[in-house]
């Protein structure tokens, strides 16, 4: 996997991990398999990161919930792609599915070197790399979980 560095509009670089062609192919055909044993489980009032879920969508969700909630959390986990913890995202995975080969090519994916701009090869031993194919349903994934372990439910004003 190779770095990339993209500057930011308030100076700081965003770090990206490009894959290979192989790999770029090998996580969209797990993605496509995987979104369809996770979607479903997903709340409908999920939008960040999903195949057939816009922008728009969103916000007429939110409206529609403004009238019915109380409340709304708005929530932003700081650098989580670059901080998540292998382990703890490998778990999340397997509460969704059992399959082997999904888990033996994502924990591949997840350890996978990285190739820094001057050519030398780190390893890493957290976060999924911006710019992964499989990335955002990883986040996707874990943010279900979390939900679902924090007992936060959507429920309507009586």
């Amino acid at each position: 996997m190779r770095e990339v560095e993209i500057p930011k509009e308030d100076g700081r670089i965003r770090k990206l991990g490009i894959p290979t062609v192989q790999d770029r192919t090998a996580q969209m055909v797990i993605r496509e398999e995987l979104e369809q044993i996770v979607d479903k489980q997903f709340s409908k009032d999920s939008f960040g990161y999903r195949p057939n879920k816009s922008a728009h969508q969103a916000i007429k969700q939110c409206r529609e919930n403004c009238m019915k909630m109380d409340w709304v959390i708005d929530l932003d986990i700081k650098s989580f792609f670059d901080e998540i913890d292998h382990d703890l995202m490998l778990k999340a995975l397997g509460h969704f599915t059992k399959e082997k080969h999904i888990h033996l090519y994502v924990a591949r994916w997840l350890k996978a070197p990285i190739q820094k701009k001057d050519g030398s090869i780190h390893s890493r031993d957290k976060g999924t790399p911006q710019g992964g194919v499989i990335s955002p349903l990883l986040w996707q994934t874990f943010s279900c979980m979390l939900f679902l372990i924090s007992g936060l439910r959507t429920t309507t004003r009586k």
